[in-house]
Formats: structure tokens, C-alpha cells, sequence
């Protein structure tokens, strides 16, 4: 009996490697009050952002081939145990992935500061929504909605909640010499399944950063575990 399925094999690599980006309630004390209205503009933008990974073909290949390792060879799944534990292990070829398949799973999974891009942004309004049209990684803001009137978001289907509580911004790609001072907060899905994590986790942060009077927008999406996403997208966007 195989006692890791594909899906754990995910949590499992993301446990051993990634460091989320999830924002959660501390006691900043930062003013949460102001409506999307306030920040977002229609028009188009040159903007710089940073983003999460790339997840190539090649990433994706090794991913499917390590799930069946893990679920059929007992020195693959002892080994990844021992990393998930917070022990640390030397590489090992009898885990059934060579040395270049290993080196790029921890280059995937592993923390990296984000690379600055430069991209063009197209915000517009459809009666009470704001939508996004990007170019490169931008678009994944293509499927984020918000409604000025409601004071609520969407990623795709899912359905985001105002969070009224302070943040932790200390993963924020915030630029020297600003704050963020100002901010709407918004964190999905909604629901009972959301509440368990099966849908995923989708955080969208869009705020006003001072002095220097810019936009700041930062959307984080943790998609249902498969092979198209192992691991967490992300974008933040600094709008003049």
C-alpha cells in the first residue's frame, strides 16, 4: 500500500523547500479603511513588478516523475521524510533522480529575492468593476476582478472577503523610501471549502504608497496543488 499520493507529494516538496508568501494578522498598526476607488485608476501603465517563478515543461516533467518515485520506492519517500522533518540529508542518487534533476527541483522550490521586470498594465471599469489586462507575467491579473461598490474581489471563480484585520507586510516588495500607509485587503476563497485550503489560498493587497504618492498593487495566488502549479504565483505592481 502506497502511503504518499501525488498531491501530498506537493505539500511535501513546498513544506521541504518553499517559504510562503501568505500574509497573516500581526498588530501593525496600519489604516485599512480606504476603498479601491481611492487607489485604482482606469488607463495604461508602464509599470515595474516583480514576480513569482517560472515553472517550466522540464520543472514539470521531473515533478511527475519524482510523485511516482515517491509512491512506489521506499528510499525516495525516507529521504524527502527526513528533509520534511528538518533534517539535513547530502544529495543521494538512490533516490531515483540524478544530481541536474535535483539541482533544478531546489532552484524551483528554494527562496530567491524577485526579479524587477518592467511591463505595460491596462486597468478599465466595467460599470462597478475593475479589470486588468497585462503583458508577460502580468497576466496573471487577467482573471482578478474587484467591485468598487461591494467592496469585493475575485480570482477566476473564486470569491474574495475583506480582511479587516492589520498584516504582516514584511514579505512586501515595498520600495525604499516609501510605506504603505493606506490599503484595501481582500483574501478568498470564500466558503467551506476555502476555509479547508482545497481551492487554494488568493490574497489581493492594493494600497497607497507614501511619499512618493504611487500605487501598490500585490496579488498572491496558491492554486489547487497539480502539476501546472507546484507552487505559488505572485505579483506586485508599482503604478505612477
Amino acid at each position: 500500500m502506497h502511503i504518499f499520493k501525488f498531491p501530498f507529494l506537493l505539500i511535501l516538496l513546498t513544506s521541504c523547500w518553499n517559504t510562503p508568501r501568505v500574509r497573516i494578522p500581526t498588530d501593525v498598526n496600519v489604516e485599512g479603511d480606504k476603498k479601491f476607488g481611492d487607489f485604482l485608476k482606469e488607463g495604461e501603465y508602464k509599470v515595474e513588478y516583480y514576480a513569482g517563478k517560472e515553472v517550466t515543461p522540464e520543472h514539470k516533467k521531473i515533478i511527475q516523475k519524482l510523485s511516482k518515485l515517491i509512491e512506489t520506492n521506499a528510499r525516495t519517500q525516507k529521504y524527502f521524510s527526513k528533509i520534511k522533518e528538518g533534517e539535513k540529508v547530502e544529495y543521494n542518487s538512490n533516490i531515483g533522480i540524478s544530481r541536474q534533476e535535483y539541482d533544478l527541483l531546489n532552484d524551483l522550490f528554494a527562496y530567491k529575492a524577485p526579479k524587477k521586470y518592467n511591463g505595460t498594465l491596462t486597468i478599465s471599469k466595467k460599470e462597478d468593476l475593475f479589470v486588468f489586462r497585462g503583458d508577460g507575467k502580468l497576466t496573471l491579473l487577467d482573471s482578478v476582478t474587484v467591485n468598487i461598490n461591494r467592496l469585493s474581489a475575485s480570482f477566476k471563480q473564486y470569491n474574495l472577503s475583506r480582511v479587516r484585520d492589520s498584516i504582516d507586510l514584511s514579505n512586501e516588495d515595498i520600495p525604499i523610501g516609501d510605506t504603505l500607509e493606506t490599503y484595501e485587503f481582500y483574501r478568498g476563497p470564500d466558503g467551506l471549502l476555502g476555509l479547508t485550503g482545497l481551492d487554494g489560498i488568493y490574497e489581493l493587497l492594493i494600497g497607497k504608497l507614501m511619499p512618493s504618492g504611487r500605487t501598490y498593487l500585490s496579488f498572491f495566488a496558491r492554486q489547487p496543488f497539480d502539476i501546472e502549479h507546484p507552487i505559488p504565483d505572485y505579483i506586485t505592481v508599482i503604478l505612477d
